[in-house]
């Protein structure tokens, strides 16, 4: 049997679990945008750390790729990689970035520039690291 203390102990526990749901998921709908723009950041970080992780010592063992999407179309930028590197790994994390760059883009519509980016000539060394020449 219950008393009037343990519905009210009932009611306050139930009102405090539905202000959490409804503050809650408030809160993450609206840092949804960041959310996804942190996990961009971090899948590019793996692409650069797939990318980078021999030291250019010799431009000839270097290639490049193009690399994101755009949200008026095309790749976001070109990334210089060593031809050491298991490039199978690198392109499905390539792709993937740039599926869930241009899902970023259809989802929240950013601006960008629509200019035609430009692929690089080749890539050289410098100081250890690989620079793109257009």
């Amino acid at each position: 049997m219950r008393t009037k203390a343990n519905n009210s102990i009932v009611s306050f526990f139930l009102i405090a679990l539905l202000s959490v749901v409804i503050f809650g998921c408030k809160e993450s709908v609206l840092s949804t945008k960041e959310g996804d723009e942190q996990s961009l950041k971090a899948l590019f970080a793996d692409v650069e750390k797939i990318a980078y992780q021999y030291p250019c010592e010799n431009a000839g063992e270097w290639k490049f790729i193009a690399v994101g999407s755009r949200p008026c179309g095309g790749a976001s930028g070109f990334i210089a990689y060593s031809s050491k590197v298991n490039e199978q790994m690198l392109f499905e994390k390539i792709k993937l970035f740039t599926e869930k760059e241009a899902s970023y883009n259809a989802k929240y519509n950013p601006t960008s520039p629509c200019a035609l980016i430009v692929a690089p000539k080749s890539v050289i060394c410098e100081n250890g690291k690989p620079k793109l020449v257009y």
